[in-house]
């Protein structure tokens, strides 16, 4: 790596940006995303696919409209994810009685069972990821995401 040299008084330091709290918390995420994701490669699914796969399973009956509010993806990513699930047999679709364009979704038993193989498989990659962690600093840590992710989502 190349040298680090003093910055001027005003000037942007690039260390301190980079050690800042919102690009670590990205880098973090970056992890975690990277660890799950290489955990889900054996299963042939990705993660975007997991995550919908677990909403129409929350929420049986739910719309692709409904799924792209939750995951805050557009219509034609959804649409496509939709697609993949219902091919590989781990997601059904039904119209609606009352509006034939509008298409409920519902995670299908081969669905639910890769749910729980694969929550089953991910605890192990983030108990080694939480390993340096204390079980109180642990309990903090999950209670902390839950209070940010319910006070922005």
């Amino acid at each position: 790596m190349g040298e680090h040299r003093p910055t001027e008084a005003g000037e942007p330091n690039p260390q301190e940006l980079l050690g800042s709290l919102p690009l670590r918390l990205s880098d973090l995420g970056q992890l975690v995303r990277n660890l799950i994701e290489q955990e889900l490669a054996s299963r042939e699914i990705s993660l975007l696919e997991l995550r919908v796969l677990a909403i129409c399973a929350m929420h049986p009956g739910i719309t692709a409209v409904g799924v792209s509010g939750i995951v805050e993806s557009g219509a034609y990513t959804i649409s496509r994810v939709v697609q993949s699930l219902f091919q590989k047999g781990l997601l059904s679709r039904r119209r609606s009685r009352n509006d034939r364009r509008e298409v409920r979704l519902r995670a299908t038993r081969d669905g639910l069972a890769l749910l729980r193989e694969c929550q089953s498989q991910l605890e192990h990659p983030l108990a080694e990821l939480l390993r340096p962690l204390s079980e109180t600093q642990e309990r903090s840590l999950a209670h902390i995401v839950e209070t940010l992710l319910s006070a922005h989502l």
